[in-house]
């Protein structure tokens, strides 16, 4: 295999450390307007797979204020500014990357999937 095989194939294991629940055992939302970026879940919390291509912030319509928002690949803790239909969510240039930057939004327990 030529080397760049090798090469992604490291890159995808190094997200997959970090990256990897939002997938494996994730399920679809349950609302597909919910939010501007494709959205796995489990339990009370939502991983937003901001993919390379989005620009702006990231939105979630009618949703509560969360318990807390991280970007997964850093653990750093992200902001928002609540929107007359939700969440705003900005991802700063310095913090993406060329792969799927995923941002792991907690509920307390008591949150619903659906609005």
């Amino acid at each position: 295999m030529p080397e760049v095989f090798y090469d992604y194939c490291d890159q995808l294991a190094q997200w997959m450390t970090h990256s990897g629940s939002s997938l494996i055992g994730a399920g679809p939302t349950p609302d597909g307007n919910a939010s501007n970026v494709p959205v796995t879940t489990r339990g009370n919390t939502w991983y937003l797979h901001v993919l390379p291509a989005h620009r702006g912030p990231i939105l979630l319509r009618g949703r509560p204020e969360p318990k807390t928002i991280t970007l997964l690949r850093t653990g750093k803790s992200l902001s928002f500014k609540r929107q007359a239909d939700g969440l705003a969510i900005t991802l700063s240039p310095g913090l993406r990357t060329d792969l799927d930057d995923v941002v792991a939004v907690r509920w307390d327990a008591g949150f619903s999937r659906t609005p």
